[in-house]
């Protein structure tokens, strides 16, 4: 899972990789807080890999990029999306980590 950044720049370059099909056209984002237990508890059971070859799971905090959180209706954590392209292809919130694996597992990329 790689972090992302908070910056405008960072946030763009995975929505501009979004858009144009490249090589991560297939993305999750795993929305969590700081001092989010729950969060902690989900990420240290999450496979990223089930999203397929070629796809990237995102970890983004919900305080510094409040933005990206609101535009996806981000109300809770841990709480995971999953893009192809710039379309939402699934969503999950809670605690257990086997739910997040299975909506990634869904939506693999073959």
């Amino acid at each position: 899972m790689q972090p992302l950044g908070s910056s405008q720049d960072d946030i763009r370059r995975m929505l501009d990789t979004l858009r144009t099909g490249g090589r991560h056209a297939r993305v999750g984002i795993l929305f969590s807080g700081p001092g989010c237990r729950a969060c902690r508890v989900v990420k240290s059971g999450l496979d990223a890999a089930r999203l397929g070859a070629g796809s990237v799971v995102y970890e983004a905090d919900v305080i510094t990029n409040a933005d990206l959180a609101d535009a996806y209706g981000v109300a809770s954590t841990p709480t995971m999306i999953v893009l192809d392209g710039t379309s939402v292809r699934g969503r999950c919130t809670g605690v257990d980590p086997s739910v997040f694996n299975d909506l990634l597992s869904q939506h693999a990329r073959a």
